[in-house]
């Protein structure tokens, strides 16, 4: 994910097979985010890492992923 979402939408996480990761900048549009790991373990839980604080810009107008 390349621009800043208030949290992960669990259709994305669902969309992870065993193995997979996803990273994204989560957080208010307008402040400091965290850029989040999500990684789906084999036995399909998810687990979730903090990173590091990133900035990036919100999704437009108000569009949802």
């Amino acid at each position: 994910v390349r621009l800043a979402i208030p949290d992960v939408p669990p259709e994305l996480v669902a969309q992870l097979n065993p193995g997979g990761r996803l990273s994204a900048p989560v957080g208010p549009a307008d402040s400091i985010q965290v850029l989040m790991l999500l990684e789906k373990e084999p036995d399909g839980r998810v687990t979730e890492t903090a990173i590091m604080p990133v900035f990036f810009r919100a999704l437009p107008g108000g569009l949802r992923i």
